[in-house]
């Protein structure tokens, strides 16, 4: 399967798989090269789209999937058919369609087959042979319903597992589906659409499901519009369903971010934002998208972005600390992780911003929690010691107030980071650490008199 980004702004496609090189023959650089000419050199003149696609592109609404079917001129001159299904990937400034995400399967074999259905009563030699898709032929005059081994395998069951009937069918229907598909199937037998089509989902024979794009037609009909016979085909795109359900679970992930979320060009120019981002500073998003990034951070300017840019470009990653101003005017402290990349051979920035407004309340609230702590640890009249406890649970001096100090003669530079043995008789060292290894498994305070051996003089 081909996957592309198309920029249709500038009619070219600023990526594509290497797919691209098993389905038409061409690599990746060769479609580079065609640039703005490849649909003029490669789509098939009848499936020119061009004014009514750019018209549909225009009512395309982010999230909103749209499918075409046209043809290719493969690298050795034949035609291949294409299906592609489009989204939207961003859009300009002024919210139009700028490019759009999509993907292209090569259903050729599927066309032709479907051809050969409608030509020949003969079309079974070229459904059957080959084909990766399931057939099935509903002949309604003598109540009858085919089902190809590929239908049947596709759903886990061997050619003599399956009857072939409608409500074999209609029972596997995944409940959450079956009224829309039996609409969809009843409304084309009753003459009202062209073709059957439908993307459902089919129970397998181990109780899984998989997504089944069917597609159906009524090749004969009696002199008053009754169907009777249809036949179609069976295609598992549960790949291709779950390559949505990802791609549209990534954007919900995105909009839905702690952070605010941001990209951005070479110039600051403010290119897509997530939800979060606009919460942040409260401006919407057409609103961002005419701001730069610098805008957002006023003790920036245009000059410090430019060098800014630079260090993200060199670096790759950079992290700062700064303040954004919200629309209404209010300075909020953030942390702003900018990160290089290019993509379609331009260069691009992506920004996180991390909103540290209770963080360095926090920080704040323990610098002043610790200043009074040094407060009274240093200004007491009471001898206080500060014992630490290592990996390996010995006990280590970390401190000795003044009081401390004078009762023992030892300096906190003395003790810092000894054990009661280095610093004490291994007898009093002894009872010193019996008594705090009860005191941190009681977790409660613990008072006791002891008699300790201290250095000459003190």
């Amino acid at each position: 399967m081909i996957l592309y980004l198309c920029d249709y702004t500038k009619q070219r496609n600023v990526y594509v798989n290497k797919q691209v090189s098993a389905i038409l023959g061409y690599t990746p650089e060769d479609i580079a090269l065609m640039g703005s000419e490849m649909a003029a050199r490669l789509l098939h003149p009848d499936d020119m789209l061009g004014t009514t696609k750019h018209e549909q592109l225009r009512d395309m609404a982010d999230g909103e999937v749209r499918e075409y079917e046209y043809r290719m001129r493969h690298a050795d001159g034949e035609w291949r058919w294409l299906q592609s299904r489009e989204t939207v990937f961003s859009r300009t400034p002024v919210g139009a369609v700028k490019v759009v995400l999509g993907t292209a399967q090569n259903i050729t074999e599927r066309k032709r087959i479907e051809k050969q259905l409608q030509d020949s009563e003969q079309r079974w030699q070229y459904a059957l042979a080959g084909n990766d898709d399931g057939v099935w032929d509903w002949d309604q005059k003598a109540n009858s319903l085919f089902f190809s081994k590929r239908w049947k395998t596709m759903l886990g069951y061997a050619e003599d597992e399956l009857e072939a009937s409608y409500s074999a069918w209609e029972t596997r229907i995944h409940p959450a589906d079956r009224d829309r598909v039996l609409l969809l199937l009843n409304t084309h037998l009753g003459g009202k659409t062209a073709q059957y089509i439908s993307e459902h989902r089919l129970r397998c024979k181990d109780g899984t499901y998989k997504w089944i794009l069917d597609r159906g037609k009524v090749l004969t009909r009696t002199a008053t519009g009754e169907p009777l016979r249809i036949v179609g085909t069976h295609t598992d795109i549960t790949a291709r369903k779950q390559m949505e359900r990802d791609l549209q679970f990534t954007r919900f992930a995105v909009q839905n971010a702690a952070e605010g979320m941001l990209r951005f060009d070479i110039q600051g120019r403010i290119l897509a934002m997530n939800d979060t981002l606009c919460q942040q500073h409260g401006y919407s998003h057409s609103e961002l998208l005419s701001m730069r990034i610098f805008s957002l951070a006023p003790d920036d300017s245009p000059e410090m972005w430019s060098k800014r840019w630079q260090e993200v470009q060199q670096q790759k990653t950079l992290v700062i600390e700064t303040h954004h101003r919200r629309k209404n005017g209010h300075l909020f402290p953030v942390e702003v992780s900018m990160n290089y990349f290019e993509f379609g051979g331009e260069a691009f920035g992506f920004a996180f911003i991390r909103d540290i407004t209770q963080s360095r309340q926090a920080e704040d609230a323990l610098r002043a929690s610790e200043a009074r702590y040094a407060g009274i640890f240093h200004n007491t009249v009471e001898p206080i010691f500060l014992v630490g406890v290592n990996a390996d649970g010995t006990f280590v001096y970390e401190e000795f107030n003044p009081p401390q100090q004078a009762l023992t003669g030892l300096s906190s530079e003395e003790v810092r980071g000894k054990t009661p043995a280095e610093c004490f008789s291994s007898e009093t060292a002894s009872h010193i650490t019996e008594r705090y290894t009860a005191c941190l498994e009681s977790g409660e305070a613990l008072r006791y008199e002891e008699e300790v051996d201290l250095p000459q003089g003190a």
